[in-house]
């Protein structure tokens, strides 16, 4: 099959996707905030079941295929590769859930007041250390300083940004291949509609060409044996005649 054949574009697009969404998890796993870790889990769980949800419909158009190849023009070797195409995916896919799931479970044990002790750690490691003491000579709770907070925020618009342009970009992949999957069943169906028209033109020729063998057959019959051979005797000379014209 050729490269427009639509499966070949959906393999494409499903490949592309499963590769942003093994990046986009690898980031997440990196990322040092809570609130931004539990976004960037609840997306690639939705990717997950996206990428589940177009495997399975491409499974059922290869299964389809299978049934009847010469009908698409596919040879046993083409499906056999589409099969182990789609179950080297459907395991990156499966690996991918698991290891999703196993980090969410990871981020929900940690919760949100051990991602807020850390941060209260990393204030207190940068505040001033002259602090002014209370009457008791303790030293009291300094702020954080203001380029620490600046830091860290714009540290988590740039995340926040990044995701959502990751998120932009799934959304468009999805897209393409859900227009791809129904352009791909319209161009089945009508594939189906011409075989199906090319058989009733076939079965209308056969049953032509039958009724004039038996109309043959019958002349035969009739004829006898003499006339079988005035018959044959006959068209030998409209052959010899009509070889001499063409040599003429």
């Amino acid at each position: 099959m050729s490269s427009s054949d639509p499966f070949y574009v959906v393999q494409a697009e499903v490949n592309d996707t499963l590769n942003l969404a093994e990046t986009k998890f690898r980031r997440t796993k990196a990322a040092e905030d809570h609130q931004q870790r539990t976004r960037g889990l609840h997306e690639l769980q939705d990717d997950v079941e996206g990428l589940k949800y177009m495997l399975g419909e491409i499974k059922r158009s290869v299964d389809t295929a299978s049934r009847n190849p010469n009908r698409f023009k596919l040879t046993n070797v083409e499906i056999q590769g589409r099969r182990q195409w789609m179950d080297t995916a459907g395991q990156r896919v499966e690996l991918l859930r698991s290891q999703v799931w196993q980090l969410a479970r990871v981020n929900s044990s940690v919760g949100t007041g051990a991602q807020d002790n850390r941060r209260d750690h990393r204030a207190h490691r940068d505040q001033p250390r002259d602090q002014p003491r209370d009457q008791g000579g303790e030293t009291k709770p300094g702020r954080p300083p203001d380029s620490f907070i600046a830091s860290e925020t714009r540290q988590q618009q740039q995340m926040i940004h990044r995701q959502d342009e990751e998120l932009d970009v799934l959304g468009e992949h999805v897209l393409r291949i859900g227009e791809l999957g129904k352009e791909m069943g319209h161009e089945l169906d009508a594939q189906g509609e011409l075989l199906d028209e090319f058989g009733y033109e076939m079965m209308g020729t056969q049953t032509r060409l039958a009724a004039a063998q038996r109309k043959v057959q019958h002349v035969l019959d009739r004829a006898g044996t003499k006339g079988q051979l005035v018959i044959i005797a006959v068209l030998v000379v409209v052959m010899v005649v009509l070889l001499l014209m063409v040599i003429g």
